[in-house]
């Protein structure tokens, strides 16, 4: 009770200082699947090596808090238990993040993320890991179409286990492109490199990781459909006495990663979905090879609102009304440069036939659009519609 009274209150000073309403969001995922672990030679079938396999119970519970629209700060915990029925073995893993996103700067939207994250593995001496980690990042939107992010990440873990490193600290750096290629479907292709200095030093390592994944919001029917591809060029650094802080010895590793994900609302509030995770690793130097095959599905329960607002807005803003009549549409959201055209942050309620939501904006000029089951629309009465370059219009709002 304690802890849940703090965390209200910090919600509550939120909501004062920064003006602006606080939305909290409580999920989690329930569900079972299939684990598996596969090492096996080289020069041999899959079929033919050895399989460490578990069928795999799992619940996923999440809290978020986000506060403001033009300025988003986002609090969150979401934590994951998970049974493997077989072996007889529950692991616990949770992580608590602080964000920060700021509007709009010259075309440009700054971000700061603190997390902190821990690993537990039950039945295994304690085995596990602490960390936590930081991140800054540099957004933009060239318009619906084309969305670009650079960021970098510095994570630091501490290892309670004797078979992995006792600590490793990992810079990362990753470049990202969001394409909106046709209605509803949308293109991610990035890059991420990373350095991991680790104890002891042969866990050490360098990583390039390009990838690409696919995102269809299918717009007739409320589905969701996700898949991705990635490529890891893994290199294990192992230094001896002799060559001291040099080059050492290396070693390659080749990680071949899928990702794939249906995600079907059954109501606002109840998701049915099935995942597939899958690694499959080679070496150059080592005559064994790694798989790894992971197979979820189950339930996902989620719960939205907004918590109230504050009195004390800045008499400079202005509330603008957005509706549409849409009355065939399952999800309406408010998207433009303020939200990074992100259909998850802004949603429209429905009334009737009619989909509404007052936004307070601040003076300047304000490019918004509604998104209508994957399709761009603009709000009913725009005073001011101009050409977005990609062969459309877009509803311009100036506040005086």
């Amino acid at each position: 009770m304690h802890r849940t009274g703090l965390i209200l209150a910090l919600l509550g000073l939120l909501t004062h200082t920064a003006h602006a309403d606080v939305e909290l969001t409580l999920g989690s995922r329930l569900g079972g699947g299939h684990n598996s672990n596969i090492y096996f030679d080289a020069a041999v079938l899959p079929a033919e090596g050895e399989e460490v396999a578990a069928p795999l119970l799992f619940v996923a519970p999440r809290v978020q808090a986000e506060v403001g629209e033009s300025h988003l700060l986002t609090v969150s915990w979401e934590g994951q238990w998970s049974e493997f029925v077989g072996e007889r073995e529950s692991m616990l893993t949770h992580q608590a993040t602080l964000g920060y996103t700021s509007a709009p700067v010259g075309g440009f939207r700054f971000g700061v993320v603190a997390a902190m994250h821990q690993l537990y593995v039950r039945e295994a001496e304690g085995m596990g890991w602490i960390g936590g980690w930081g991140a800054l990042q540099i957004s933009r939107s060239l318009g619906y179409a084309v969305r670009g992010a650079l960021s970098y990440t510095s994570d630091y873990d501490h290892y309670a286990s004797g078979a992995a490193a006792l600590w490793e600290l990992a810079h990362r750096g990753s470049l990202s492109l969001t394409f909106r290629l046709a209605r509803g479907l949308t293109a991610s292709p990035g890059y991420t490199f990373s350095y991991v200095q680790a104890e002891p030093d042969e866990l050490s390592s360098l990583q390039h990781l390009p990838s690409a994944s696919l995102r269809w919001d299918v717009p007739w029917i409320p589905l969701d459909l996700s898949a991705g591809y990635g490529v890891t060029v893994l290199t294990l650094i192992k230094r001896t006495p002799t060559t001291g802080g040099g080059r050492g010895t290396r070693r390659s590793d080749l990680l071949h990663g899928i990702r794939a994900e249906a995600t079907l609302s059954l109501t606002r509030w109840l998701d049915l979905f099935v995942r597939y995770d899958g690694t499959l690793g080679t070496s150059n130097q080592e005559p064994t090879s790694y798989a790894r095959h992971q197979v979820l599905g189950g339930l996902a329960v989620r719960w939205a609102d907004r918590l109230g607002s504050s009195p004390g807005r800045s008499p400079r803003e202005r509330r603008v009304r957005l509706e549409i009549e849409a009355p065939e549409a399952k999800k309406v959201a408010a998207v433009g440069p303020f939200n990074d055209w992100s259909p998850s942050h802004t949603p429209l309620e429905r009334e009737g036939q009619v989909w509404r939501k007052d936004l307070q904006l601040t003076p300047g000029r304000h490019v918004i659009m509604l998104w209508v089951d994957g399709e761009l629309r603009p709000p009913e009465g725009c005073p001011n519609l101009v050409p977005d370059g990609f062969g459309g219009v877009s509803c311009v709002i100036t506040v005086d």
